[in-house]
């Protein structure tokens, strides 16, 4: 299921056989991201950044994105259901729009 292998001296071979170097974390930093990740707050960050990514990758992506969509659903309640409520889903498609509009806006004040 995972992209990459992870090799003991803190490098991973990724996508197309290329290596990455990665930080090497200490046990305790492990431990303590792990700590956060099980909390109330991790669960609600977790859920949000599932959602989102969902959202933005379901046309592009769709396996992906239903991926996500069922590891939110059955991993992060009710924190999932804040992010996949309609009144949230329909403001987040609102700044989306906002975004797209204000990069075109950028990019047309730098070709003037």
């Amino acid at each position: 299921m995972a992209k990459t292998s992870p090799k003991p001296n803190g490098t991973l071979i990724g996508k197309g056989m290329k290596t990455i170097k990665s930080k090497g974390f200490s046990q305790d930093e492990q431990l303590e991201a792990k700590e956060f990740a099980l909390s109330s707050r991790g669960q609600l960050v977790m859920a949000q950044a599932l959602s989102v990514a969902s959202a933005t990758l379901r046309d592009k992506e769709p396996s992906n994105s239903e991926d996500m969509m069922y590891i939110g659903e059955r991993l992060f309640q009710p924190y999932w259901m804040i992010y996949n409520s309609q009144d949230y889903l329909d403001a987040q498609e609102q700044v989306m729009k906002l975004a797209q509009t204000e990069n075109q806006n950028l990019t047309i004040d730098k070709e003037d």
